[in-house]
């Protein structure tokens, strides 16, 4: 396992800009499919910090990689998850959060 610190690109949540800042640990990554271990938050108004005083140390997301983050966003929408935290850069790259409706006590990203 290892961990990454550090500050990361203003993001959205729940639709407002926030920064993060924040300690994390890829518990592992098989493919197109990584699982997150978040280990602390450093900030308010995250989804790491709402996981961690919810639930404490876990298994937060379940993360997997998109060719066309644009079209899986949407795809995902329709199917009613919702994006809770996410970051795109100006090539349309980045990442997205998505809570399921039935909140299975973790998060895809």
């Amino acid at each position: 396992m290892r961990f990454r610190r550090g500050e990361y690109p203003p993001r959205t949540y729940y639709g407002n800009r926030e920064g993060y800042t924040g300690e994390t640990g890829l518990l592992l990554t098989l493919g197109l499919m990584t699982l997150e271990l978040i280990m602390n938050s450093l900030v308010e108004n995250d989804i790491h910090e709402a996981f961690l005083k919810e639930k404490g140390r876990g298994f937060a997301s379940l993360g997997f990689r998109v060719k066309d983050l644009k079209t899986a966003l949407e795809k995902a929408e329709r199917r009613g998850l919702k994006v809770t935290q996410g970051f795109t850069r100006e090539d349309g790259s980045g990442f997205a959060y998505l809570d399921s409706p039935t909140n299975w006590g973790s998060c895809f990203e």
